[in-house]
Formats: structure tokens, C-alpha cells, sequence
């Protein structure tokens, strides 16, 4: 503010005026040879600026004096600052929403500040719009609850100023806790075929953090289990040849008194017709002494439960193979002497009502004696080792067949064959070899 005189030496008060000013200027002609400039700038002012001042004669407007000033308005940088928009103090969010918080920035010099937070925090994320306004995204998870304290920043985008920043300006968030049920990791429809194995793994979290939560299964098919003591279990079905079909199982998760659950469908392919299976198999060979019997019971299951017939294919002479039905049946074999040292191979056959077939193979060699059969009672014991003791220490009856109480082999009987026995009845030595053909 100043002040503009004037002089006329006619004693007229001179009419003052000045030409165009700058910004928010004024002039006021104050009618007594003064006159009043006053200018409040602003921070956008700084600059040269030539103003006029003019005297005009009351009486005669050609009469005109004039007089240059120039005004230098220094510049004077502002630090920026910013405020929330709208303004609030302490803002709230649940775990589990969203919440955007509106910042803004403001610079008396004009320019447009850049805005940024000082803290990095999961889960808050600001984005600077680059036009005075920014956001600041806050989606907590469930393990976040608590009081954050967020300090905005305001830094001046003017070149010349860069270490021009804000006060900075700090407010307060909370994230309030909230209690959900327990999340099971999802699965969906399922498929398997009749006599494959279908495993699952079954799995579910906490979103708070707090708890494990218990998993189980609900309405499980026969031969289908949960299995596992915790969390994750493992969920096993093998559906047999008779479980075609669709299956609907609740699995569930539980925490506490909350709980998250699924229906899982779960379809069983048809596999189509099975072949039957034997039950029992048999030693590679089998042996029977010459006028002894050897009985073999044979027993064939079908898989979808259907009638098994069940035959024997080519068997040798005094072999008997009757089939008693429900997938059982019975051989019986009393070799002659003419069929010592033979071996014969014994081929049973079950079959379904669609043809389906298996079969089961077994050899057989006829001996004429048993080795090691001292008694002759068709059994290798302790009672054979009895009898040769009695017969070399103690006058016993001989050995209807010498060659059978030959345990080792050496073409004499004597205690040597009785501690033969031994050792391989008591203490798994080598078996007698087998009798002569």
C-alpha cells in the first residue's frame, strides 16, 4: 500500500486514475491531491508489473501528467499441505470389506502436490490421481484387526522446490474384527469307475488364524472312508463291481460354532462285466503217494455276485472234480502205481453266465513212498523221528518202507536221519527229498 500525490498550480484538485492493474490491485482517488494503491498478492503474483498513474486537470481533461512505476512482486513458495475429503478424524473398517479414503492436496502456489503415505502396510495400498486428489484402499484380511496410524504426505511438484514437503499429516484407522466361519477348500463333482480308487484330499483354514478347524464326512457309500486324524485328511473310495451309480457326500468344517460344508456328487462308472476270481491258490507242486488220496477244495468268486460254474480241464486218470455250486467245488486224486514219478498239471476253470472266465493251474507229482515217513502215516513229525529212535536205540518195529525212513538220504537208517528230522522239523533245516518214482 502507498500512497500517490499530486500538484496544480491553479489550485484545481487533479482528477487521479492509473492504467489496467494487475490481480486484485486498487486504486482510490482520494479528491484531495492523494491517492491510495493498495495490492494484497497472492502466492500466484510474483512477477514485474509497470503500472501508470495519471493527473488529469479538472477543467481541461488535455491537460494530462503521467508518471511509470514498476512493482516487482517477489516470489515466496508455499509448502503444500493436504486434508481428507470430506474431513474425518478416525475412519473404520471390518475385516473383510473395503474402505477408500479420500485424500486431498492443496498448493497456494497453484501447482498440483504430489501425494503419498509413509507407511507400507499389507493390504493398504494409495494411489496418487496425479490431479490434487488421492486414495488410500484399505481390504484387511482377517487377521488384521487393530489400529493403523497412516501418515499422508504432500510433497510440492514444483522443480525448484523439491525438498518442499507438508507437515505431515497423521489419521487413524480401525480395523475391527470380525468372527467367520471357516473356509473348506473346495472340491466338486467326482468320478470314478467300479474297482478304481478314488482319493481326495480334504482341506479347510481359518480365515481369523485362531484354530484348525475339525473336518468330516457325512452320508460316505459303503467302502468309502474318511481318513486322517487332522487337518487335511484324505478321502478314499473304491467302489466295488456292484455300486454303479451317483453318490451324494457332505463334507464338512467346523471351528467352534461356526462351520463351512460342501454336497459332493460323486458318480461310479459302470465297468462293464467282471470275470470271477479264485479265492485259494496252491503250491507249484503238490505231491501224493501212491494209493493216498490228495483232496483240493476250490473256491471261485464273481465279483457282480452272479452264478460261478466251475470245471476241471483234462484231468488225468483217478482224478474227481465235482462242482457242489455257490462257487465251490472238490478234487480228489488216488493215483496208481502206474502213475509213479508222474506230474500232472491240473487246470480248473470258473466261469460266469456271460462267459467270463479265470483260471487256476496246479502240478501235482505222484511218489511212490514219503521220505521221512518213518510210521508211514502220509505226515513228516516228530513222531517219525520216535519211531526211528525206537527202532535203531531200542529193537522197534522196522521201517515198513526203508527207503522212507531215510531221512537223509545216505541209503541206511540210523540216528542220523532221527537228527535230520530234527533240525528241519524244529529248526527249518532242508526237507527230506522227495520219495523214489
Amino acid at each position: 500500500t502507498f500512497t500517490v500525490t499530486c500538484s496544480d498550480p491553479d489550485s484545481v484538485v487533479p482528477v487521479l486514475s492509473t492504467s489496467t492493474l494487475p490481480g486484485t490491485a486498487a486504486f482510490v482517488d482520494n479528491l484531495d491531491y492523494t491517492g491510495t494503491f493498495e495490492w494484497q498478492t497472492g502466492y500466484t503474483d510474483a512477477g514485474t508489473y509497470p503500472i501508470t498513474f495519471y493527473a488529469t486537470d479538472a477543467d481541461d481533461a488535455s491537460l494530462v501528467d503521467s508518471v511509470v512505476m514498476q512493482i516487482i512482486v517477489a516470489d515466496s513458495n508455499q509448502v503444500p499441505y493436504c486434508l481428507p475429503d470430506p474431513f474425518v478424524q478416525t475412519q473404520q473398517v471390518n475385516e473383510g470389506d473395503t474402505l477408500y479414503f479420500r485424500i486431498a492436496g492443496y498448493d497456494d502456489d497453484g501447482t498440483t502436490p504430489k501425494l503419498s503415505i509413509n507407511e507400507t502396510i499389507t493390504n493398504f495400498v494409495f494411489i496418487d490421481s496425479a490431479n490434487g486428489f488421492g486414495v488410500l484402499r484399505i481390504t484387511p484380511n482377517y487377521q488384521q484387526a487393530g489400529l493403523f496410524n497412516i501418515h499422508f504426505v504432500a510433497k510440492d511438484s514444483d522443480p525448484r522446490y523439491p525438498d518442499d514437503t507438508s507437515a505431515t499429516e497423521a489419521y487413524q484407522f480401525r480395523v475391527v474384527n470380525v468372527t467367520v466361519p471357516p473356509v473348506l477348500t473346495p472340491i466338486g463333482p467326482q468320478t470314478v469307475t467300479e474297482g478304481d480308487t478314488l482319493i481326495l484330499a480334504i482341506s479347510a483354514t481359518d480365515p481369523n488364524g485362531v484354530t484348525i478347524p475339525s473336518l468330516f464326512a457325512e452320508n460316505l457309500p459303503e467302502n468309502a472312508a474318511l481318513m486322517g486324524v487332522s487337518n487335511p485328511k484324505s478321502f478314499r473310495f473304491l467302489p466295488s463291481y456292484l455300486q454303479a451309480g451317483s453318490y451324494t457326500v457332505l463334507f464338512r468344517a467346523v471351528a467352534g460354532t461356526l462351520a463351512d460344508s460342501e454336497y459332493v456328487t460323486i458318480t461310479v462308472l459302470e465297468a462293464g462285466n467282471q470275470p470271477p476270481y479264485f479265492v485259494k491258490s496252491y503250491a507249484d507242486t503238490q505231491t501224493v503217494v501212491v494209493g493216498n488220496t490228495l483232496t483240493n477244495r476250490i473256491h471261485a468268486v464273481d465279483p457282480e455276485l452272479d452264478l460261478v460254474t466251475l470245471t476241471i480241464l483234462s484231468p488225468p486218470a483217478n482224478a474227481i472234480f465235482v462242482d457242489s455250486g455257490s462257487g465251490v467245488g472238490g478234487m480228489t486224486f488216488t493215483p496208481t502205481s502206474d502213475q509213479v514219478g508222474a506230474t500232472y498239471i491240473f487246470r480248473y476253470q470258473a466261469q460266469d453266465a456271460l462267459t467270463a472266465a479265470d483260471t487256476l493251474i496246479s502240478w501235482i507229482r505222484v511218489l511212490s513212498f514219503m521220505r521221512g515217513d518213518a510210521n508211514s502215516d502220509l505226515k513228516v513229525d516228530i513222531a517219525d523221528v520216535t519211531y526211528i529212535i525206537d527202532y535203531v536205540f531200542r529193537q522197534g518195529p522196522s521201517p515198513l518202507l526203508p527207503d522212507a525212513a531215510d531221512a537223509n538220504f545216505d541209503t541206511d537208517v540210523n540216528v542220523t536221519d532221527a537228527l535230520y528230522l530234527v533240525n528241519y522239523i524244529f529248526k527249518h533245516g532242508p526237507p527230506p527229498a522227495n520219495g523214489g518214482n
